[in-house]
């Protein structure tokens, strides 16, 4: 009788057990979608350009445990991760560089160009400061490890938070800043280049009536070949004629 007693009991504990497993694997699951909803919610915003990108950031749908730790440091990376890329995209948008080579700045800032050259310098020193700020918090997973304010969090929890990180941008983005950044590097060294040549011939060209004139054709053609190789917008750049009237 007591045998039988014991095995109904046992049996009970493991039905209780269950019950208690199935429900916290249930719980766990749901919070899990939840939290991957919100992140891939922050991709789709933000690849729409939409500033709706914060009230998700500043939301938390899980309210306590473990997941609810893990939902505010992939909201918190996220914020970061978006802020350096905007800063970043400030810093390689080429309204930076639109006025360097207009008549105006051509005239006020010759014969050599000295506080042109040093803006130059001083954006290239930020765009390459911001630029690894950015690719480290995209690709280091110490750096992402080191938002978690819980540092007794189970490995289970902080490799789901890693996994995270991966989805809530776009695919490609590395490659297309990386890109955008090579280029930006390459335009600042031919806007030095530009300057370095202009000083060098400083007395074979002038501004007349908003355009760059030059008195000789050899320079004028190897001027052109230098800005030729810029993608700055032709708006942003003087009228250059091939020989001075003056």
């Amino acid at each position: 009788m007591k045998k039988k007693q014991l095995i109904i009991i046992s049996i009970i504990i493991l039905v209780i057990v269950g019950v208690f497993i199935s429900f916290k694997l249930f719980l766990d699951f749901n919070n899990e979608t939840k939290i991957k909803n919100e992140i891939n919610e922050i991709k789709r915003v933000a690849e729409a350009n939409n500033d709706d990108i914060h009230e998700i950031l500043d939301r938390r749908v899980v309210k306590s445990g473990p997941y609810s730790e893990v939902e505010v440091g992939i909201k918190l990376y996220y914020k970061n991760l978006y802020s350096s890329l905007d800063n970043l995209n400030f810093l390689l948008d080429d309204d930076n560089f639109s006025n360097y080579l207009s008549s105006k700045n051509l005239n006020d800032d010759k014969p050599s160009f000295i506080k042109s050259k040093n803006n130059l310098k001083n954006s290239k020193a930020q765009i390459e400061e911001y630029y690894s700020k950015f690719t480290d918090e995209l690709t280091n997973d110490s750096i992402k490890l080191n938002i978690i304010s819980d540092k007794e969090l189970k490995n289970y929890y902080l490799n789901f938070y890693l996994d995270l990180t991966k989805i809530g941008i776009a695919d490609n983005v590395n490659e297309t800043i990386e890109k955008a950044y090579k280029s930006t590097l390459e335009k600042i060294d031919i806007y030095n280049e530009t300057f370095d040549f202009l000083a060098a011939n400083k007395g074979h060209w002038e501004i007349q009536n908003e355009a760059i004139a030059f008195d000789d054709p050899v320079i004028y053609d190897e001027y052109i070949n230098i800005t030729n190789k810029l993608n700055s917008s032709k708006e942003s750049e003087p009228e250059v004629k091939e020989v001075s009237e003056s």
